[in-house]
């Protein structure tokens, strides 16, 4: 199968993440969207809600979203989680997969702080969403390998790994760090924007975020 990855902490899941999920989907040609989500995010600070609580709020979503899968495998390793070891685990699971790594622009930019971003582009492809105010910068080691490998949605899957391609994005200004000021704000639950339903309501009888 071709699977398209959308990694992240998720603290909350939004409907930016799950319409970018959608889009990858009918973009890209895969047959899966899994939601990859991070234990300990090697550039982040540590997840405001509990593993479990991620959970949870993922599978809410992919009930609703049939077309949308949990991967828990990088909350089953212990340390940091690096991109790049994870497409190496999951290949041994599923040597039958091919795989697309969704990143938006402002990542692609920071690509080379990465730990052995070069080995991950030998395992997957990757699909590229825009960020306002992110571009790449001429004459860098990430702008030229990403022009020389830049195909067209319906070429990604002629080649086994290495290639990018655009993945268009739904215009919603929606984070989770955004969602949790407004929790944090005393925000009455159900005037929080950018939630699914599903969401709020576990939000809500979890009492998260305040």
């Amino acid at each position: 199968m071709r699977i398209a990855l959308l990694g992240g902490t998720f603290d909350p899941i939004h409907l930016g993440h799950i319409q970018l999920a959608l889009a990858a989907k009918s973009q890209l040609a895969v047959d899966e969207v899994w939601l990859l989500p991070n234990a300990t995010p090697p550039h982040k600070p540590q997840p405001k809600a509990n593993v479990q609580q991620r959970l949870a709020m993922l599978s809410l979503v992919c009930k609703q979203w049939p077309e949308l899968n949990v991967c828990d495998y990088e909350l089953k390793q212990a340390g940091p989680n690096y991109t790049y070891l994870t497409l190496q685990g999951l290949h041994k699971l599923y040597p039958q997969h091919q795989w697309v790594f969704l990143m938006g622009m402002d990542s692609l930019v920071n690509l080379p702080l990465w730990r052995s971003w070069q080995e991950l582009l030998t395992l997957c492809h990757i699909g590229v969403y825009q960020r306002p105010g992110w571009q790449l910068e001429a004459q860098t080691p990430v702008a030229a390998y990403y022009q020389t490998h830049l195909v067209t949605q319906d070429k990604i899957w002629q080649r086994a790994s290495g290639a990018f391609t655009p993945c268009i994005m739904p215009d919603m200004p929606i984070s989770s760090s955004d969602i949790r000021a407004q929790l944090q704000a005393n925000t009455p639950y159900d005037l929080v924007t950018g939630l699914p339903h599903c969401v709020q309501d576990y939000i809500a009888a979890e009492h998260l975020y305040r």
